[in-house]
């Protein structure tokens, strides 16, 4: 199904427009962006965290991240 949406919308742009209401996650995204596009790994990754659909779904992993870096060091230093 994301495949589909991926490979049949106008842009990549689109695609991913679609692919967020449609309910896919990231790794789906990119995994149809992939098959339905012909994009590279980093290429479709790229675009994800470009695209202003998926602005949210980003800034919260990168802040996910952050805190787990966090974490890590703090735990080091004990």
């Amino acid at each position: 199904m994301y495949e589909q949406i991926a490979r049949e919308s106008s842009s990549t742009e689109v695609a991913l427009e679609k692919l967020h209401r449609a309910g896919a996650g990231p790794i789906e995204a990119i995994k149809a962006l992939r098959a339905g596009r012909g994009l590279t790994l980093a290429e479709a990754k790229q675009r994800l965290h470009q695209s202003p659909a998926w602005s949210k779904e980003v800034r919260n992993a990168e802040l996910l991240h952050e805190a787990l870096w966090e974490a890590l060091d703090e735990e080091d230093l004990q």
